[in-house]
């Protein structure tokens, strides 16, 4: 029997345009090079990999097609693992389903144990090309469902592919940080079902797909998927956080409405009392006047779904129920308005329409009551669905308008098409988790056509912490992208009050913020071994001969803050072998901080002075003290433009005067924050 072209029928199945073609194959023969390379052994650690997509540019779809293209090449067995949120596992493998017409695709509700004996028998048949897919939700019960069967079939006797879509939500180990303090813990049930079915499957691959791969990547080095980091890039007509969150300011953003602080908390109060937030009802008066000038356009990225308001308050059922009830009058309001009776929304709908046909450049006295009249009539029919774990509501949208109300059903891998207008109020407190939050932009996707009907509702805190969350994103990709195969990835934050990632998932990562570095302990005698061979570089890099410390401290003092390159800082610093002091002391991690923190053709000052200190009891060989900065050196260089390396000759008494080598970093105070890997 002839074998079936999977790609080919895949790329017609999911409607490719002709001209998007060519990327998807790009993108499907990208991803599947770094499978085969871990298949043929040329990596040796995690057996993982990564597909680094940004937030709803098409990540299923690369998923589909590059499992068409594994299919091609003879994989017969591919597992989808993706978020135990009831929306998403519908939604998934609907894509899959589809995307797949010539693969058996099972999910969780499928009779699996009715299912092996034939799949079996079809797998180990050379004469057809039988494959399988199982598209399973990363539930306890689901997984240990996924591991039985794959055991069954025989899953061992053939190489297969894992993807575990939403990789940073549930999959990881929420025992780490309680291990990293020595508290002996079984692994969470999620991650552990999920290495028992990695365990089913003998040889695999296993790729970590998100959009937030904070997580993953802090990791420790057996655990990290790194052997292949594949930046998935959006094709035509995405708009995403370079789009929205551009202006530094929330006030120089024309996409952006700033929500009152009294707002945010008007929702979360057990008293309605308080009335209807005034931005709230804003929000909604103009979702409805801009997506009732894009359907009398015919403006729309996806037909049959309707125009989508997204309310996100809170993770909490009270203030989405609140929000519920508020949008319901305020709709109200507005049909009674438009159908000439008097309410308390009259000055809100005539500023906001003309607000709209402003922006549009049309002409108010024929477009406003053209637009009234159209708005009374889409209002018929405009649902308002509160989705969560409580309601149990399943998303189906009409034709007309659509506001979806909730929390973390609507916050994660959910596309919602035709979303014009968002109102988000989640958060806010001291600290953000940045791919949490990352994760809440379902405002990003392919929304070019729309673009000019958009609009965001956010307090300025929660811009500022998007807009900066957005950067990390933009300097992690082009970190990688521009990094050396194998070498640490540091995940960059940069601003106070937002993390990485939660905690308990972190198992062995070094905080590096701004202000001094030191090793701390360190090992004297090791320290005093290598103590002429770190003065004789250091004198090389003054341009002095003599590399007696003298000479070399003089050298420093009359060239203050000698600029030196980073290849130059790793020898120095690799001299040392500094590595037991955590990530900022091995040489590779160090210029991978530098470079995230600085650029890559940053220079860093070198400067050399000799200090006599006591060593602190309770080191072992060590000191806590020894080469610390204080006053005029110390000020100078948090105030510069680049880090500071001090070279500290120190001699000790309890060791017999000997002198030895004792390195100071100083990154300024100007600089971002750095979590990197303890490699």
């Amino acid at each position: 029997m002839s074998k079936n072209n999977h790609l080919e029928a895949s790329l017609k199945a999911m409607g490719i345009a002709p001209e998007g073609v060519p990327k998807m194959v790009e993108d499907a023969e990208g991803i599947v090079a770094g499978v085969q390379a871990i298949l043929s052994g040329e990596h040796s650690m995690s057996g993982k990999g990564l597909i680094y997509g940004r937030i709803q540019s098409g990540k299923t779809r690369a998923m589909i097609a590059s499992s068409a293209l594994l299919f091609d090449q003879g994989t017969k067995i591919i597992v989808i693992l993706t978020s135990n949120m009831n929306e998403l596992v519908r939604q998934t493998y609907e894509r899959f389903d589809a995307g797949l017409t010539q693969v058996s695709v099972l999910a969780k509700e499928d009779d699996l144990p009715g299912a092996i004996i034939r799949n079996k028998i079809a797998l180990a048949n050379t004469d057809t090309d039988a494959k399988l897919m199982l598209v399973m939700p990363k539930g306890a019960q689901a997984l240990e469902k996924t591991k039985e069967f794959l055991e069954q079939v025989d899953a061992k006797d053939y190489p297969v592919v894992i993807y575990d879509d939403e990789a940073d939500q549930a999959s990881l180990d929420t025992t780490r940080a309680k291990k990293g303090k020595g508290i002996v813990a079984d692994p969470s049930t999620i991650y552990k079902n999920i290495e028992l079915i990695r365990g089913a499957a003998g040889s695999h691959v296993f790729i970590a797909v998100t959009g937030t791969p904070n997580a993953n990547l802090l990791q420790t080095e057996d655990e990290r998927p790194d052997e292949f980091v594949f930046i998935l890039k959006p094709g035509d007509g995405y708009v995403g956080g370079k789009d929205y969150f551009e202006a530094e300011e929330i006030s120089a953003n024309n996409f952006m409405v700033e929500i009152p602080a009294d707002d945010q908390t008007i929702l979360a109060q057990k008293d309605m009392g308080a009335g209807i937030p005034s931005s709230l009802q804003r929000a909604v008066i103009s979702f409805v006047f801009r997506a009732t000038l894009a359907n009398y356009k015919k403006i729309i990225c996806e037909e049959g779904k309707g125009y989508q308001f997204l309310c996100h308050p809170s993770h909490k059922v009270l203030p989405q129920g609140n929000a519920t009830a508020y949008i319901n009058t305020i709709l109200d309001q507005l049909a009674y308005h438009l159908s000439g009776q008097d309410t308390e929304c009259k000055a809100i709908v005539e500023e906001e329409l003309t607000l709209v046909v402003k922006e549009h450049g049309l002409d108010s006295a024929e477009w406003i009551p053209l637009l009234k009249k159209e708005a009374l009539s889409l209002l018929q029919s405009a649902k308002v669905v509160q989705v969560n774990s409580t309601t149990g509501s399943k998303i189906v949208y009409s034709s007309g308008l659509n506001i979806l109300i909730g929390g973390n059903s609507l916050g994660r891998g959910v596309t919602i098409p035709n979303l014009i207008t968002t109102y988000y109020t989640r958060g806010g407190g001291k600290v953000s988790y940045a791919d949490t939050l990352h994760q809440h932009a379902r405002m990003f996707g392919y929304r070019q056509a729309l673009l000019p009907y958009i609009k965001i509702y956010i307090t300025e805190n929660l811009y500022s912490r998007f807009r900066n969350v957005v950067l990390q994103d933009e300097r992690l990709r082009d970190f990688i992208e521009k990094r050396t195969a194998g070498s640490p990835i540091p995940i960059v934050i940069p601003a106070k009050g937002i993390k990485p990632t939660r905690s308990s998932v972190l198992p062995d990562c070094q905080l590096i913020d701004s202000g001094q570095k030191y090793p701390n302990p360190i090992d004297v005698k090791k320290l005093s071994s290598v103590h002429g061979k770190v003065f004789k570089t250091a004198a090389k890099l003054l341009g002095t001969e003599n590399s007696d410390v003298d000479a070399v401290k003089e050298a420093s003092a009359s060239q203050k803050d000698k600029e030196i390159d980073v290849a130059s800082l790793k020898e120095i610093i690799g001299l040392m072998e500094l590595e037991e002091n955590g990530s900022l002391w091995n040489p590779d991690s160090l210029e991978a901080i530098v470079k995230a923190l600085y650029g890559d053709k940053i220079k860093i000052y070198l400067n050399v002075r000799t200090s006599d200190r006591k060593v602190a009891e309770g080191v072992v060989g060590g000191s806590s003290r020894s080469g610390i900065l204080y006053g005029e050196e110390l000020t100078r260089g948090l105030a510069q433009k680049q880090p500071t390396l001090w070279l500290h000759s120190v001699s000790s008494p309890e060791e017999g005067g000997v002198r030895f080598v004792y390195p100071t970093l100083i990154l300024p105070t100007t600089k971002d924050v750095v979590i990197i890997n303890n490699v």
